[in-house]
């Protein structure tokens, strides 16, 4: 699965280039890649974070990954009582939120990436 970013090219005078980083599932298990979303920057290094949807036989993964790790640097909870349209967010300095609806209310969980 390759995600795609642009970034301004310094070399180029800022002409924005797109570069592709090929991500691969976290297992050689029945899993495949899904819908996989560029999310932002984390970490002092500005590490691209990236939302991956793997999609097994019975269950969809939700997962954040970056290029300079094999695995996933977290996987998120995927059970939403009703449709939401932004299932996390994540913060340039690794802090992730994820509100997330069940039949008892919103739940809000914090997590910490770190890239």
């Amino acid at each position: 699965m390759a995600a795609a970013t642009t970034q301004a090219d310094p070399a180029r005078n800022g002409v924005p280039v797109t570069k592709t980083t090929r991500l691969a599932p976290t297992s050689a298990s029945a899993s495949r890649m899904g819908v996989v979303v560029f999310r932002g920057t984390a970490g002092p290094g500005a590490t691209p974070v990236w939302e991956a949807e793997e999609l097994e036989p019975r269950a969809v993964r939700l997962t954040l990954r970056t290029a300079t790790s094999s695995a996933p640097v977290a996987e998120l909870p995927n059970d939403y009582f009703t449709t939401v349209y932004r299932k996390f967010d994540l913060l340039p300095d690794g802090t992730l939120w994820q509100m997330r609806p069940t039949p008892a209310g919103v739940e809000f969980t914090r997590r910490s990436v770190k890239p």
